[in-house]
């Protein structure tokens, strides 16, 4: 129950089915929260703009080279092209990071509706949405038991 609870805390969940009791263990958890999202924060910042430099290179390399036919790195010293992959480059950044927020929406979901007997389809949705928005409403629990 102490890692569900540090767990939730850290990631500014906050079901409210686990809470500090007493002025000590709350006074605890703000330093604890405080601290824990600068470290999870700045390591979790590191990898992902790691993958996305990698995945963004190679999608864009690929998409490049099938709208441009003959396209080449040697092409970038060329102003025109420049441009172009600077354009390209803003709304494939936007379109990528949508394209992932909602494939975790939708990846949480199927994995709690799979996992969860007690939650349907449109309550799953629901879920990982509060979840990933940290909006912690507390209105529907994901079983204590086997869940935490």
């Amino acid at each position: 129950m102490t890692t569900y609870f540090l767990t939730v805390s850290i990631t500014t969940i906050g079901y409210g089915d686990v809470t500090p009791t007493t002025d000590g263990s709350r006074i605890f958890t703000i330093f604890y929260v405080l601290l824990g999202l600068v470290v999870v924060f700045q390591i979790i910042l590191g990898y992902v703009e790691l993958l996305i430099k990698v995945i963004q290179n190679r999608l864009e390399n690929f998409v490049l080279s099938f709208f441009f036919p003959g396209w080449s790195n040697e092409d970038l010293h060329t102003s025109e092209m420049l441009l172009k992959r600077e354009s390209f480059s803003h709304v494939f950044k936007l379109s990528f990071s949508a394209f992932l927020i909602i494939l975790v929406w939708f990846l949480g979901s199927i994995f709690y509706y799979r996992t969860n007997d007690d939650l349907s389809g449109a309550e799953s949705i629901y879920w990982t949405f509060c979840t990933m928005t940290t909006i912690g409403y507390g209105d529907l629990e994901v079983g204590n038991e086997g869940g935490s």
